[in-house]
Parts: C-alpha cells; sequence; structure tokens
C-alpha cells in the first residue's frame, strides 16, 4: 500500500512585470486520508511574504495564492501533507520570472541627481556636480513645518509643505547601515499601495559614501526605470555614523505625464535594499512599508475668511467687541420679554449689536 503523493499544480508557473497575482494548487492521491492537512513552505528557506499570501482549498486540497506578485517571490514552493500514518509525499511546484529584472539608463537618459546643498533659490535645474556634504537639519523660518511623519524600527520620515513655491520636502533617516555596501531608500507615491504604476525617489549610498537621489517610475514588480524628465527640485544630506540622513524637494504638481503628482490623496511607499555592482537597486524584500492610509498633500494657499460684522465705536465702559447674538435669538431665548427688556438683556451680557 503506497506510497502516495501530492501534486502541484501548475508544476511551473511563469509571472511577468504585469502578473498581479498567482495560485499554486497541492493535492494527494491518498484515498482514505480526506482530512490530511497541508503546510507551504519555500525551497530557499524565505518566508512566505507576509501579508500578501492565502492558504484556502475545500477538503483534500490547498491553494496557495500571492497577491501584488514581485520579482523576489519567483522560486521553488514545496507542499507538505500531513497525515495520519505519514505516507504522502511532498511535491513542488517553480515560479519563474520572465520579466526584466534591471532597468539600466540608455544613452541620452538623465543620470541621477547628487545630492548637494544648494546655494540659491531652488529653479528646478537638475543638480548635477557631486559634492559631499554633511547630513540635512532640520528647516528654519516661516512655513516650513513638518506636518506628517512615519516611523519605523529602520526608517524614519517626515514631509513638509511650502504653499508658496508649491512644493514638498520629504526628509529620509535610516537606522545604521552597513556603509561598505552600496545601500538605497526608496520613497514611492501610490494611488493603491502597490508598487506598480507608483511614482519612485531613491536614494542612492554606494561603497564610498557618495549618495544620490534618482526619480524613478515604476511600471511593474522589478527595478524602477529611470524618469527621462527629472522632477527633483533641490536635495541635501549625507552619512555620519552609518546613517543616512536625506532631505529632497519635489513639486507639488509634476510636469511630467508620466509621474504620479504627491498634490491629493496617495499612499507613502517606503523601502530599504542593497545595490548591485553596477548601482542598481536589488529586490528589497520584506523591508517595504506602505502607509496604512492615504496621505493628504494640500498645496493650496486656503483664502482668509473675512468678517462682515460692522466695527463697534467704543464708548465709554462698554467693550469694542460687536455682538455676535442678534435681537432675535434673544427673542427665541427668552420670548416674554417686551423688546426694551430684551435690550437691556443684550447689554447685560456685554452683546452691543443686533439685527
Amino acid at each position: 500500500v503506497g506510497p502516495y503523493f501530492a501534486t502541484v499544480s501548475p508544476a511551473m508557473r511563469a509571472i511577468d512585470s504585469e502578473t498581479f497575482s498567482f495560485s499554486l494548487t497541492c493535492s494527494h492521491n491518498h484515498p482514505s486520508q480526506p482530512f490530511a492537512s497541508f503546510s507551504w513552505s519555500r525551497a530557499d528557506g524565505n518566508d512566505l511574504p507576509d501579508g500578501r499570501y492565502e492558504v484556502s482549498g475545500p477538503r483534500g486540497s490547498s491553494r496557495l495564492t500571492i497577491q501584488d506578485a514581485e520579482v523576489g517571490d519567483a522560486g521553488e514552493y514545496i507542499c507538505s501533507v500531513s497525515s495520519s500514518d505519514n505516507s504522502i509525499r511532498s511535491a513542488s511546484g517553480q515560479v519563474m520570472f520572465v520579466g526584466p529584472t534591471t532597468t539600466s539608463p540608455t544613452a541620452g537618459t538623465p543620470t541621477a541627481t547628487s545630492i548637494t546643498t544648494p546655494t540659491s533659490t531652488p529653479t528646478g535645474t537638475p543638480i548635477t556636480s557631486p559634492t559631499t556634504i554633511s547630513p540635512s537639519t532640520s528647516p528654519t523660518g516661516p512655513g516650513v513645518e513638518w506636518i506628517g511623519n512615519f516611523s519605523s524600527a529602520q526608517l524614519q520620515a517626515r514631509w513638509r509643505v511650502d504653499t508658496g513655491t508649491r512644493t514638498v520636502t520629504v526628509n529620509l533617516r535610516t537606522a545604521k547601515i552597513d556603509s561598505s555596501t552600496g545601500q538605497y531608500i526608496g520613497f514611492g507615491i501610490s494611488n493603491d499601495r502597490l508598487m506598480r504604476n507608483s511614482d519612485v525617489i531613491t536614494v542612492t549610498v554606494d561603497g564610498d559614501g557618495m549618495v544620490q537621489a534618482q526619480d524613478r517610475y515604476a511600471t511593474g514588480y522589478f527595478v524602477p526605470g529611470i524618469d527621462m524628465d527629472n522632477q527633483i527640485v533641490s536635495s541635501e544630506g549625507g552619512v555620519m555614523d552609518n546613517v543616512v540622513d536625506v532631505t529632497f524637494t519635489i513639486p507639488c504638481m509634476s510636469n511630467d505625464n508620466a509621474d504620479i503628482s504627491i498634490e491629493g490623496d496617495h499612499y507613502f511607499l517606503f523601502s530599504i535594499g542593497q545595490l548591485n555592482n553596477e548601482g542598481v537597486p536589488l529586490y528589497h524584500g520584506a523591508m517595504k512599508w506602505p502607509t496604512r492610509q492615504k496621505i493628504a498633500i494640500n498645496c493650496t494657499v486656503l483664502a482668509t475668511t473675512q468678517s462682515t460684522t460692522p466695527t463697534v465705536t467704543k464708548t465709554s465702559g462698554l467693550p469694542t467687541t460687536p455682538s455676535v447674538i442678534p435681537m432675535t435669538t434673544v427673542g427665541r431665548m427668552f420670548p416674554n420679554l417686551s423688546r426694551h427688556e430684551k435690550l437691556l438683556t443684550i447689554l447685560t451680557f456685554d452683546w452691543l449689536a443686533f439685527v
């Protein structure tokens, strides 16, 4: 009797940058073990993607579904079946990524914006001269208060809006990193908390401590391509004691039709990862943190409401503050008073104006 086998279908599954989700189904051929239990794992020992996978299925089978497919989801998935007689052998299915995994700048493509301290009012011209500078500090002056923040064990972020220049400034600060290897920080603007179709700013730090900011756009679950139209207005920051502290400014409304403008309600995406030998960002794995709710960014100066209450000339012994309680309101409060008594009531409470 036996042995019995589990089967994973499909045995090989191809995914690409347009794959939203994929599923593998596991079943077995043991006729007397209808209540056998199933479990899924990766052959490389990595955990299943937290928050993106679901296991379901009717009795006698199990379906593993992974949402928001990414290039890092490729690999071998093992289905193990536990039965009372331990006679069912496990099976596996292979998931392959068939799309491009890197995007390199081509001839004529703008290079990264080198981070430097601006010496004048930003004009939107890309900063191209590499300069080593000290970490950024909190801004000072009118209208520069930080209005929002995000915090995890590995990364802290905050942002502010300048309604005068209609720009948004973002500050990113990491925990200590391994400065001997290339690292990057990712900041994304998304309509649905997903990487695909998100606007991305990457801040890269190479092994020599050179820091660069890059304006990118993610069309799928692979390295976002560098934008032809650089929207980074200004940037500053650096590395000190293995901590990356950078600040960059982007316009509220992008003039690049391929971008997502930060003004409005969007999810923010944060990530940390390593660079390959060519300085290209590698898959960040679990080091990603989308905001739970959309972040509202309003770059419009609200008009000041003008009071229409007439100015009251100050008289001896009386306050100059106009009344906000009309005679008709006093009448509703005290319906049995005469007009003369109502007027006395208003004066008693230092209410001067009435209609």
